[in-house]
């Protein structure tokens, strides 16, 4: 990326940042088209180039109501930079992997104390999540899917380099409080998952990956890193 275009991508982040919801929603869609841009013509090479149109693209997919060309540009983007920095792989402790019944159109990702009646309540399933502190990926429909669910001993909230190959699609990051020491992934039908993690905030992303019969869905919980939990501004979805 040239200066004039690092310099103009610097002051419309600025800009953005300062100005009205409204305001900022229309120059955040902006922002994310011309990271994506810069990223599928591949000139992002310095990390700060990277960190910078990263954080663009976070804020177009945040302010899109189809945020998926944003989301898998960051996705590509997080690992070419995670291969620049010769960062290695994150750091797996737990991992499970079942075909679970969906009852409720979506898997829902949370403390293993929380009850699934919890999840619906008289206001958008975002602002939920956020008050009690869990993860819904909405699927639009019923039916058997697979999921993984993969908690981090440490490292960024991504698939394994090794899968990027068949990513598909790609949520917004959500955040998750685990109190109980254990985290639960359910569709709310008869089969779950469940899988030992420790007692502390957890980033949560989730990931379409393959196509056809082979897809699945690959839920990553990494530990938070102390910044302001994410603020969601709808209810991640996949189409698996």
């Amino acid at each position: 990326m040239d200066a004039a275009t690092r310099a103009e991508l610097v002051t419309a982040i600025a800009v953005a940042s300062e100005a009205d919801a409204k305001t900022r929603r229309k120059l955040a869609r902006g922002l994310g088209h011309m990271a994506m841009q810069l990223e599928q013509a591949g000139a992002l090479e310095g990390v700060d180039d990277m960190d910078l149109a990263l954080r663009a693209l976070a804020m177009g997919a945040a302010a899109h109501s189809y945020p998926q060309r944003y989301l898998m540009s960051r996705a590509r983007l997080m690992q070419r930079r995670r291969a620049a920095l010769g960062l290695p792989e994150p750091s797996v402790a737990e991992e499970q992997a079942k075909a679970l019944d969906i009852e409720a159109g979506a898997l829902f990702l949370a403390d293993a104390d929380i009850s699934p009646s919890q999840f619906i309540a008289d206001e958008p399933t975002h602002v939920t999540m956020q008050r009690l502190g869990f993860f819904c990926v909405a699927l639009g429909r019923d039916g058997i899917v697979k999921a993984r669910l993969r908690v981090h001993e440490h490292g960024p909230c991504e698939p394994q380099t090794s899968e990027f190959r068949r990513l598909r699609e790609a949520t917004s990051v959500g955040r998750v409080l685990c109190k109980s020491g254990r985290v639960k992934v359910t569709g709310c039908g008869a089969k779950s998952i469940v899988l030992p993690a420790r007692a502390i905030d957890y980033d949560i992303a989730a990931f379409g990956l393959g196509a056809g019969r082979s897809c699945e869905c690959l839920l990553v919980l990494s530990p938070a890193d102390g910044v302001a939990s994410p603020v969601l501004t709808g209810t991640p979805e996949l189409l698996l």
